[in-house]
């Protein structure tokens, strides 16, 4: 007889713990200060839809490569495998909830508590989630809250949050720096939104390694971004994913942040 077919299942990453204790993240009851990168998860061809299953992987592994413990999805959930991925291969996620685009009656306000309940209801189960970034502490205390990215704070923040797109980090002596950088390298000649110009690949590497060793003890940052995104061509990768820099770099300059204390 033919062999029957076996259903292989593959098991969830163990949990991780996250909690913050005098201004320093802790992972599984060890300070780590965590090198994050923002992704908006945009392609070129099918915008919110990705190509395949080994493109979402190829993002994933393209952030580890870059020596990246975290991604911030920027203002909208992914596809449901890109977080498989980040489980399997151990990028963690701040997840960003959506921003809603009224909420000026009761229906809005009522939609959008529904969609935020979905949303953690959905996303909770994967291990990679590390931190929500909109007041959701009732829904799921067993990861970091941060109320407002970038923006005013109501109080209830695990970290406070700020986003500095300057040339010189320094100022930052504790918290989360939410968005940074925005240094953008041009390779096909489009008109482009960004902080800073440069002009090879080379000079970007070293931009990014300046920018983040002025950081101070801060709990982590959010570099922007992981891949250009039409307008904004301030990728490490192209918006078809090219790199535009050597990832061995940009892991050593996240490598020395990370063993660094001030």
């Amino acid at each position: 007889m033919p062999d029957e077919p076996v259903e292989v299942v593959a098991e969830p990453a163990p949990r991780r713990t996250i909690e913050v204790r005098d201004g320093r993240v802790h992972l599984d009851g060890e300070p780590r200060r965590l090198a994050g990168v923002l992704d908006q998860a945009y392609w070129p061809d099918g915008v919110y839809t990705a190509p395949s299953d080994d493109a979402l992987r190829a993002d994933v592994e393209a952030a580890g490569s870059f020596g990246f413990d975290l991604a911030r999805m920027h203002v909208k959930v992914a596809d449901a495998r890109w977080y498989e991925w980040c489980d399997r291969l151990g990028l963690l996620v701040a997840q960003d909830i959506a921003s809603p685009l009224r909420l000026d009656s009761e229906d809005a306000r009522t939609n959008f508590v529904r969609e935020v309940d979905e949303i953690v209801a959905q996303l909770s189960r994967h291990p990679c989630i590390a931190m929500w970034i909109l007041f959701v502490r009732a829904l799921d205390p067993t990861r970091l809250v941060i109320d407002a990215s970038g923006w005013k704070h109501c109080g209830d923040s695990d970290l406070v949050d700020v986003h500095d797109h300057g040339d010189d980090l320094s100022g930052h002596e504790s918290g989360w720096v939410g968005e940074c950088g925005g240094v953008s390298l041009v390779v096909d000649g489009r008109e482009d939104f960004a902080y800073k110009h440069v002009s090879s690949g080379d000079e970007l590497a070293h931009e990014y390694a300046r920018l983040v060793g002025t950081l101070g003890d801060v709990a982590g940052f959010v570099w922007t971004q992981l891949t250009d995104v039409e307008g904004e061509l301030n990728g490490l990768l192209t918006h078809d994913r090219r790199a535009k820099v050597d990832p061995a770099k940009i892991r050593l300059a996240n490598e020395r942040f990370r063993e660094e204390r001030r």
